[in-house]
């Protein structure tokens, strides 16, 4: 079954049986700060829901500090705990730490309750962006109990509004068993109704990574669709090959400084996980414990966004909500009562390129300029999808060039220049053409049942109609005996004229 936004909205707040959580945990975190006192109280009431349970985590500390939180049930035996830490050493001027730490548990009620954590330091602090252990397993103790429920995977979830120029998608991290496989994780997100997230844009990782970043631990590996493809043109180690599976080319660089490196010795790092300061590194396959899920809107259709007109031609550039394939959008196309744009002339094309010149960056704007199958490439056969035949040229520089193969459809680039791409569903926009002209006559208006010839059919055709405007051929406003007269005097074959 498909899960709509509307359905996870729903299940994001849906209630159980009420439990609860309260563990106390004191130490003195490393370098000598502290010593710290917390006390978590998690109420679980309404667990388990689709997204995290969440309580209230409540600090003191010396030197005085104000430290506040959200401590989140993850499963049966473990939780988290997010933390954020205001305060002001003497002679060294105020900090901010944020407190990301994992405590789990071995039955269902404890009175040891190990963990593990760590601390960014962020904003104006006075370690300079160091990163440190706060030595929750050697210098914390803490003291609690805990009655778990099953949990159903989900860890977060964020819908991406259309009215702030999102897709009206839903994102959601759902947990994994360790070390799972990509595979297994692709399969798991196509069981939900979904796929592994493809970010075809930066506005679209900025987004996701914005809502839901608190749930990716550094350490945790998150899966998403981006993999190293051996059957790429460009395939080369370290760099070399990488597509979003499920959508398509990566257009824009969202790996983290330094990567991908395919450093992990002897073994190649073929897969990527998504890490929790929004960027990506290259990995081995079988480390997975979570995976980024994206799930279709309501209404998956193309949004229109804005459009020029040029005499009776309307050009509309319209956002695609997960990316759509040529053949999908000229479909959309015929259905609208119009088509992939095509620019039959250059002054139709100067007059759409602004509607290329203004896109995010790592959009892919289709038109309708495709390539007869087996061309002659790269650059034999090229001609607009209306059937009409190419008769100048926008080529961008070195276009077309077949590469990857397979490139057989056209992305229009700032400028209105064209670049050659697949036909796969990654194009994020796409400008149709619309015509406002009346439709021309028909070549034989007595031919009423478009049979080619007017006969003894179109007499019948006359009678039916009989008295209303359906087999008006003479004009006169209704259907009579003038049309049968009509119908008879271009009695034969049809022809112009």
């Amino acid at each position: 079954m498909i899960r709509t936004s509307a359905t996870l909205a729903l299940v994001c707040a849906s209630f159980s049986a009420a439990q609860s959580l309260s563990i106390n945990i004191s130490g003195e975190g490393q370098n000598g700060f502290g010593p710290y006192t917390a006390t978590i109280d998690l109420d679980t009431t309404n667990w388990p829901g689709s997204c995290p349970a969440t309580g209230v985590l409540q600090f003191t500390a010396v030197p005085p500090a104000t430290i506040s939180g959200t401590a989140s049930l993850i499963d049966g035996c473990s939780f988290e705990v997010f933390g954020d830490i205001l305060g002001d050493i003497p002679g060294v001027g105020p900090y901010e730490w944020v407190i990301q730490a994992m405590f789990s548990v071995e039955d269902n009620t404890a009175t040891e309750i190990s963990g593990n954590g760590v601390t960014r330091v962020i904003g104006n602090n006075p370690f300079d962006g160091a990163t440190f252990d706060l030595g929750f397993n050697s210098d914390w103790t803490s003291d609690g109990t805990l009655t778990p429920l099953p949990d159903d995977g989900v860890l977060a979830c964020a819908t991406w509004p259309v009215i702030s120029g999102g897709n009206g998608r839903t994102y959601e991290i759902h947990r994994l068993p360790v070390n799972s496989n990509w595979e297994a994780a692709r399969v798991a997100a196509i069981a939900l109704g979904g796929k592994l997230v493809a970010f075809e844009t930066r506005a679209e990782r900025d987004f996701v990574f914005s809502s839901l970043s608190s749930r990716i631990l550094d350490g945790v590996v998150t899966a998403t669709s981006l993999v190293q493809d051996f059957g790429q043109i460009d395939y080369s180690e370290p760099g070399g090959g990488w597509i979003w599976w499920e959508g398509g080319p990566v257009r824009w660089a969202a790996w983290n400084a330094g990567e991908p490196n395919n450093s992990n010795a002897g073994s190649s790092e073929d897969f990527s996980e998504f890490q929790f300061g929004g960027g990506f590194n290259d990995i081995i396959d079988g480390s997975y414990s979570q995976m980024l899920v994206e799930l279709p809107a309501d209404d998956d259709t193309p949004i229109a966004e804005d459009e020029v007109v040029l005499g009776s031609t309307r050009f509309v550039r319209y956002r695609t909500r997960g990316g759509m394939s040529w053949t999908e959008l000229q479909d959309f196309a015929l259905a609208e009562g119009g088509q992939l744009a095509c620019f039959e002339t250059e002054a139709e094309l100067d007059a759409a390129t602004p509607l290329g010149d203004t896109l995010p960056d790592g959009a892919l704007l289709a038109i309708g300029l495709v390539q007869a199958p087996g061309s002659i490439e790269p650059a034999g056969g090229w001609g607009w999808i209306n059937g009409a035949a190419l008769t100048y040229d926008r080529w961008a520089a070195a276009e077309p060039n077949d590469s990857p193969l397979g490139e057989d459809v056209v992305q229009m680039l700032s400028g209105g220049f064209w670049n050659d791409t697949r036909d796969q569903s990654n194009a994020t926009h796409a400008i149709l053409e619309f015509s406002d002209a009346p439709p021309p006559p028909p070549v034989c208006p007595e031919d009423l049942d478009d049979s080619g010839s007017v006969d003894f059919g179109d007499i019948l055709a006359v009678l039916s109609s009989w008295g209303t405007p359906d087999g008006d051929v003479d004009g006169n406003g209704t259907t009579d005996f003038g049309d049968i007269l009509a119908v008879l005097s271009e009695w034969g074959v049809c022809s112009e004229g």
